[in-house]
């Protein structure tokens, strides 16, 4: 594996909201990760996307719940994602299960030149899940530039429910609402003239952790919205909702998953 991982960038504010979110984030081989990775892989191979000896290109890999599933079939899988803290769980998940066909680079995908870091045209597959690294025409171009055969994107569809961080948003003044995501993507693969496959799925997961912890999710995203945290009201929401100093909350969503070939 090649942690060629960037410490040095400057972290905005999303960028620290998915370091700190990285020490909790779910693993590749977790029941409920594992259970959705299944879900989706098997719908995309109803639609003719194979992985056996692919070259798969995951953008915004995360602690790599795609990754390290795909590798297990795959030729290779290089993985990007801006979180240094998100890449070394997924190094560490690596050498725990002993799967060694995984590169990765720390890097944002607006930062990623495909052709000077030798993606252009290398991939069978260029892959997003629940990002928001690919976002418009220009990333989603850059990323068609890395497939010679698929990409796949999956992001929120119309629902996600979570009643805890929907209070603590309504506090705020904030609407607790799916950020953009298939929607838009979809209308712009269509714009770019493919036909894409398209299917929606619900999933959930859950978050456990102390008053601290929690504190710390909570306003993390309550600052991604937009707005700063009133931490004392937060920490009278989550009081409230504590049992014997742990915080648990679900979110459920809405997921659409879609898959279309290149050129």
């Amino acid at each position: 594996m090649n942690a060629a991982c960037a410490r040095t960038h400057g972290q905005n504010r999303g960028q620290a909201f998915w370091e700190i979110k990285a020490r909790r984030y779910p693993l590749p081989f977790d029941l409920q990760s594992m259970a959705r990775t299944k879900r989706v892989l098997t719908l995309l191979q109803e639609w003719g996307v194979g992985f056996a000896g692919a070259a798969i290109l995951d953008i915004g890999c995360g602690t790599g719940c795609f990754t390290l599933p795909l590798a297990r079939n795959a030729a290779k899988v290089v993985g990007l994602d801006f979180s240094a803290a998100m890449l070394d769980r997924l190094h560490a998940e690596a050498a725990r299960f002993r799967i060694r066909n995984v590169q990765t680079h720390c890097l944002s995908w607006q930062e990623a030149e495909p052709s000077e870091l030798g993606f252009a045209d290398a991939f069978d597959l260029a892959w997003t899940s629940m990002s928001a690294a690919v976002r418009n025409e220009a990333d989603l171009a850059k990323m068609e530039q890395c497939s010679h055969g698929w990409c796949v994107f999956t992001g929120w569809g119309k629902m996600r429910d979570n009643p805890l961080l929907e209070e603590a948003f309504t506090m705020h003044g904030l609407a607790f609402a799916p950020p953009p995501g298939m929607a838009a993507m979809h209308a712009m693969v269509r714009q770019a003239g493919r036909e894409p496959f398209l299917a929606y799925q619900e999933i959930s997961w859950d978050w456990e952790g102390t008053m601290d912890e929690a504190m710390e999710d909570v306003a993390g995203h309550i600052e991604v919205a937009g707005a700063t945290p009133d931490k004392q009201a937060l920490r009278g929401l989550l009081d409230r909702k504590q049992w014997n100093g742990v915080v648990q909350h679900t979110t459920r969503t809405e997921e659409g998953v879609m898959a279309w070939q290149v050129g």
